[in-house]
């Protein structure tokens, strides 16, 4: 049975209420909940894009829930994410894509503060790194420059705040979205001439491999 569509975001709104209440099982289950209705096509995408609309402009005033909603925010994101390669997880749907998805974020986070807007991108890309179990620029969805300037412009524009403090930041999370920052863990030394130093540069370069991270829509 589906609803009437006029009646689904209201229906959406009060399910993520129940999850925002601080009650742990319904923390944990209501993203699944919410993100299954979608991908069995019993709510409209649109529907629930509205439905997180209205719940993310009252974040900051809801304090004492705002880490669980942003929390269950990154959860359904990362559930409805393209399903990436060899995986379990994710939504696989015909015309379903990255920028789509990208889109969907941003509709979805368009009422929010800018700072929570940020909080749960962050969230959202630690649950991708989780559930991949490897470094997310390591991932093939994520193997996309591109892709990744888009994220760090949506995160530097919302935190206002430098390049580099971005990174001190994500690092704090154990994220890394700079590839000009694997570029340089992997590159050999060079002398102050802008030359190679002496020596086997070989070996030089193998121990330094073993040291191991939408505009507005």
């Amino acid at each position: 049975m589906r609803l009437p569509e006029g009646a689904q975001p209201a229906a959406i709104s009060l399910l993520l209420s129940i999850g925002f209440t601080g009650n742990e099982h319904h923390a944990k289950a209501i993203p699944g909940v919410v993100a299954d209705l979608v991908k069995a096509h019993r709510v409209k995408l649109r529907s629930m894009e509205a439905a997180m609309q209205e719940q993310a402009s009252a974040l900051t005033v809801r304090v004492d829930r705002s880490e669980t909603a942003k929390h269950i925010f990154a959860q359904i994101f990362a559930h409805i994410f393209p399903r990436p390669k060899r995986v379990g997880w994710g939504w696989s749907r015909l015309g379903w894509s990255w920028s789509t998805w990208w889109a969907c974020v941003g509709h979805c986070l368009q009422t929010a503060k800018p700072k929570d807007a940020s909080d749960i991108l962050i969230e959202t890309l630690v649950q991708f790194q989780e559930k991949g179990k490897t470094p997310l620029l390591s991932q093939d969805s994520w193997d996309n420059q591109e892709r990744v300037e888009k994220v760090r412009e949506f995160l530097l524009a919302r935190r206002d705040i430098a390049e580099g403090d971005l990174d001190v930041q994500l690092a704090a999370r154990s994220l890394n979205l700079s590839f000009n920052a694997d570029a340089a863990v992997n590159s050999p030394p060079t002398a102050p001439d802008g030359h190679s130093p002496p020596g086997d540069s070989a070996t030089e370069i193998a121990d330094l491999s073993t040291a191991d991270i939408p505009p507005k829509v």
